[in-house]
């Protein structure tokens, strides 16, 4: 049951709510429930608002202006994902969630050791030497590992805490706990996993220090497949007589050893940079063969193993089963169940979900009815291994739904920061715009948390950005619905505090008045927001606070102590305490009271 606090906040949450989510009432009425073969039916299109969707808001605050009526119930969507089910149930297939060293959030979660402090707040006497590492060339499903150092230039000693990676193709071999001296060094060998398609990677591991900042290492790499398959997949459609080639790119000749599944007897056993090999799709299907992956092993002095893949239509046709509805007249039922993705991934299912993508079930470049891709689930869900899978197995990082938000934007709401260091790793553009004009780091301000505001930050995120409908920049969003945490990043990071949006021209401290919270406020205020702006009303802060019915007395004390005009009037000529007077809800009294106590 939801506390009286919850409801207020639900409340104060309605107007601005209803305003943002008429932007996406357009693309909402575009979603068909047609699910495709291999993905469930898509939930309705998520509005601006994280916790609760617009009619829970809506209803809540109904709730709370007439506490006797009974509220109509929402529809149940099982197929909508639960946000915060991802910061409270570890993913099997992904480390917990890293601490980002660009948070004043962030920490080591060890009991009894010290807190790493917010980048820039402590002088750093333990380096990481080299600053950067480039391993170069990295055969693709094969590893490459170099050697950094940590030293201790300081006076004092400082214990390792924790090195943490930025997925789970890095590996850092570090002592945790070790005290380093003033003046001592110790070596981590640190390898990169080059994955099984060809890519540029960037990666990044973080040394967690006491009494200092943490050390971010960039760790660099080139993916090559030095034995290419072509085609990439083998469609019975476009390639009836089966023809595979694989090449060595560097002409280097090289034996097949093995293949799997079996499809091909008498495999070629002279060493050639080229092979000619024809798969025979009836066999495939005679077999009962699943997987549309082929592995073929080699004996190339840089590539020892190599993939290439088979389209769905090349698998025989999944099993069935007759339920006999009256003599002689059997009905045909599917034995293999749907696949959930979300319900997978909302579980923690991720060896399922990798089970399901390597046999075809879920196929890399389905889209459902809302122009989901398997990526923006599971960027959604912020589970970094089914990330990762879908990645190796050249999933579209780039692909938007039909309102045009991106896996990283999606990944920016699941409050799982190592989904987005994977998506960026991976190439996501951290400037790209959804329908509305929001960005990535938008979606972090307003429903994510000060770690992944802090790391797109870092990824070059573009601080000063609105949506031409709402007017909505990242300190507004974070002001209003965000992490306090967050607030400080952006105005450190240069966003404006004084940017005014179109819908009622409200600065970010109005926002945090109207629909944050005393801590936004406290963070606003800290900042050097003014408090005598205006609105659209001609109502400053104070005047914003005082009319709205969740501030309460705290807010109202924090703005009057900052030094707020306790003269000032609306445009209607309505001073805070006729404002207050006006309100119905619970709060009003005391609001009331402090205004009369400070107006006298």
């Amino acid at each position: 049951m939801r506390t009286f606090d919850d409801l207020m906040r639900m409340k104060r949450l309605l107007p601005a709510v209803l305003c943002v989510a008429a932007l996406f009432v357009t693309a909402a009425c575009e979603q068909s429930s047609d699910p495709v073969a291999v993905t469930p039916p898509e939930a309705p299109v998520e509005t601006a608002v994280d916790a609760a969707t617009t009619t829970e808001v809506a209803s809540k605050a109904a709730e709370v202006q007439n506490p006797g009526a009974k509220p109509e119930p929402a529809a149940a969507d099982p197929a909508k994902p639960k946000p915060k089910m991802v910061t409270t149930r570890p993913d099997p297939g992904s480390p917990r969630k890293a601490e980002n060293p660009l948070s004043s959030t962030a920490s080591s979660t060890r009991v009894g050791e010290a807190k790493p402090q917010a980048t820039g707040a402590l002088v750093s006497h333990v380096v990481v030497k080299p600053e950067a590492l480039d391993l170069g060339e990295i055969p693709t499903n094969d590893a490459k590992a170099g050697v950094v150092r940590l030293v201790n230039t300081g006076d004092t000693a400082h214990k390792i805490i924790d090195c943490k990676t930025s997925c789970g193709c890095t590996t850092a071999n570090c002592q945790k706990g070790k005290m380093l001296e003033p003046g001592e060094e110790m070596e981590v060998e640190i390898k990169l996993t080059g994955g099984s398609t060809p890519r540029s990677l960037n990666k990044t591991v973080t040394f967690l220090v006491s009494d200092q900042s943490p050390l971010r290492l960039q760790v660099r790499g080139q993916a090559i497949a030095f034995v290419t398959v072509e085609p990439a997949k083998l469609d019975p459609e476009k390639h009836s007589n089966g023809r595979l080639v694989l090449r060595a790119i560097d002409d280097e000749p090289f034996s097949i050893v093995s293949m799997y599944p079996p499809i091909i007897e008498g495999l070629p056993t002279e060493k050639k940079a080229e092979h000619e090999l024809f798969i025979s799709f009836d066999k495939i299907k005679e077999q009962g063969h699943r997987s549309t992956k082929l592995l073929f092993t080699l004996d190339h002095p840089k590539c020892t193993r190599v993939y290439g893949a088979l389209a769905p239509s090349a698998l025989p046709p999944l099993p069935t089963q007759s339920t006999a509805t009256g003599p002689g007249q059997p009905t045909v039922i599917p034995t293999a169940p749907r696949i959930d993705i979300d319900k997978l991934l909302s579980d923690g299912n991720v060896g399922d979900f990798l089970k399901h993508l390597e046999s075809g079930d879920i196929e890399v470049g389905a889209v459902d009815s809302s122009g989901q891709t398997p990526l923006i689930k599971a960027a959604r869900w912020g589970s970094v291994g089914a990330i990762e899978a879908l990645l190796d197995e050249s999933a579209d990082i780039g692909a938007a739904d039909r309102i045009g938000r991106t896996p990283l934007m999606y990944a920016c709401q699941s409050k799982n920061v190592e989904a987005v260091q994977v998506l960026l790793d991976g190439g996501a553009d951290v400037h790209a715009r959804d329908k509305i004009g929001n960005t990535a780091l938008c979606w972090a301000a307003g429903f994510g948390d000060a770690a992944i505001v802090g790391e797109l930050l870092g990824a070059g995120a573009e601080v000063e950005v609105s949506g031409p409908m709402t007017g909505f920049t990242p300190l507004i969003w974070a002001a209003g619905f965000g992490d306090p945490g967050s607030i400080k990043l952006l105005v450190d990071a240069g966003a404006n505090i004084e940017a005014a949006d179109v819908l009622q021209g409200s600065t970010p401290l109005m926002n945090a008045a109207r629909t944050g919270g005393p801590d936004n406020v406290r963070a606003m205020l800290a900042a050097g927001a003014k408090l005598e702006a205006k609105d659209n009303e001609g109502k400053t802060t104070l005047l914003v606070a005082a009319s709205n019915a969740g501030a309460d007395a705290e807010m109202i004390k924090l703005l009057i102590e900052a030094g707020a005009d306790l003269t000032a009037r609306s445009a209607a000529g309505l001073s805070a305490l006729d404002l207050a007077r006006k309100r119905t809800d619970l709060r009003s009294e005391a609001v009331v009271a402090v205004l009369e106590e400070h107006m006298q």
